[in-house]
């Protein structure tokens, strides 16, 4: 689907049909190798996804992700982070939700950078074998 179907539709079926389109070219793939719902808790999270180089393909997600702010309970560790490249250390956009609501921004919080690269230190490379394996190439 286009990316206006992605911005204006419907954003249920758009993190759903994430976790299926692992296929095609590379650079026109949206990967999402781990998305979770817990129905109990109704908590989503997405721990990894790649998108693309493109402000146009990355940003109307970014959009729907951003409409989920009134559904978010508040509290740390919620936040999001494009970087430029699977291996760059620079933000090329993130956005934070906290009890006032979300923003989208260049500069984000350092905890918030703190916890990310954490989590790449810790599992970076077992996420990088897995897309190799689903792929063929990084």
């Amino acid at each position: 689907f286009t990316e206006e179907q992605r911005l204006y539709g419907d954003p249920a079926k758009m993190l759903n049909n994430l976790a299926t389109c692992n296929s095609g070219e590379s650079e026109k793939n949206i990967y999402a190798e781990h998305i979770n719902f817990n129905k109990e808790t109704q908590i989503v999270t997405m721990d990894l996804i790649f998108l693309s180089e493109s402000y146009e393909i990355f940003m109307p997600l970014m959009a729907c992700v951003r409409g989920i702010e009134k559904f978010i309970t508040p509290g740390e560790n919620n936040f999001a982070l494009i970087y430029y490249y699977w291996w760059g250390s620079e933000i090329a956009i993130a956005l934070e939700f906290d009890a006032n609501g979300s923003r989208i921004t260049a500069n984000p919080k350092a905890e918030n950078l703190t916890i990310a690269d954490a989590f790449f230190d810790e599992h970076g490379e077992a996420l990088a074998e897995e897309l190799y394996n689903k792929q063929g190439f990084i």
